[in-house]
């Protein structure tokens, strides 16, 4: 099987947030499209989590029918994206096109010399978007891994971390990679964390996420302290016309603590809160269906996690400044 051409990224200059974004939210919300629709009354996978989830961030600002719609488009994305990985990996066709913005935040952190943390999230097609990335600039081969937990069946978790591999992406496993990460950004490479998920209790701080509080991954914070490496934002998206983007914000400059733990809980808070940037700017593009507020969370930080309208109406703001 011959395999494709790999499709160079048009990387452009670096522009404010606010000159990319949709029209005002919730005007922006995309129309769902046929197999958003079909997919979310004929195959209702999760939908009634799909749809808690829209409630709980959106319920304030959007009546009925505008978070239904959100749902469709949140299933035609979905759909598309795993069409788009089907077609990548079965074909090996060169996939779509590829667009970049602010490489020069990413260069300008690897200048740091203390190698690169990565800061990003399930949005967009999160998969195929860094493959084609390393896959367009080999000389990034092998320098870039990411940092993720195992899952199960075995067979999917081979699958899926060769998948990784053969894109030239390394795997870390969450369980004791410190030292792991320690190594990697020595050797000036870059590693990659998802902090969009919910994290068991062991591995977690409790922070402020749309509103609710939600139990986050600590270890992005932990290696950015321990390490003084810089942690760069990596936003994926797709854009109307079916290109793959991605953009590299300004180093996210770390927030001291009177003790360790509190400077883990204020990182980590910060790092949310750009994450909650990502999704906004391109709301039917994030994995709904995941289980990302959960009740013991919510009775634990009762007495420890405040409420943010503010910061959240700042986000929405279309003069909301950039995450950096």
């Amino acid at each position: 099987m011959r395999s494709a051409k790999a499709n160079a990224v048009r990387w452009e200059a670096a522009k404010p947030l606010a000159q990319r974004e949709p029209p005002p939210f919730p005007a922006s919300i995309p129309a769902p499209g046929f197999w958003g629709r079909f997919l979310y009354h004929a195959v209702p996978f999760r939908r009634r989590r799909i749809v808690a989830n829209l409630e709980r961030v959106f319920g304030a600002e959007l009546e009925r029918w505008q978070i239904r719609r959100l749902a469709q488009a949140a299933y035609g994305h979905f759909a598309r994206s795993i069409f788009e990985n089907l077609m990548f990996q079965r074909f090996r066709r060169a996939g779509p096109q590829l667009r970049g913005e602010n490489r020069e935040a990413l260069e300008r952190a690897i200048e740091r010399g203390r190698g690169v943390l990565l800061l990003t999230g399930h949005v967009g097609n999160w998969e195929l978007t860094p493959r084609l990335w390393l896959r367009a600039e080999a000389h990034l081969h092998g320098k870039v891994h990411v940092v993720r937990r195992r899952i199960r069946p075995r067979f999917l978790e081979r699958y899926l971390v060769e998948r990784f591999r053969s894109a030239g992406i390394g795997v870390l496993e969450k369980e004791g990679s410190l030292s792991k990460i320690v190594t990697c950004l020595r050797r000036g490479e870059l590693v990659a964390f998802i902090l969009d998920q919910h994290a068991a209790r062991r591995h977690s701080v409790i922070v402020d996420f749309f509103g609710s509080p939600a139990s986050t991954f600590r270890s992005l914070a932990v290696a950015a302290l321990r390490t003084g490496a810089p942690v760069v934002p990596l936003r994926f998206w797709r854009e109307p016309d079916g290109t793959l983007a991605l953009r590299f914000d300004e180093a996210i400059e770390p927030v001291p603590g009177r003790t360790f733990r509190d400077a883990v809980q204020a990182n980590t808070q910060n790092y949310s809160r750009v994450i909650e940037r990502m999704i906004l700017d391109h709301p039917e593009q994030w994995i709904w269906m995941h289980r990302r507020w959960r009740d013991w969370v919510e009775l634990r930080s009762s007495a420890t996690v405040r409420a943010s309208s503010v910061a959240r109406a700042s986000l929405r703001s279309p003069s909301a400044p950039d995450s950096a």
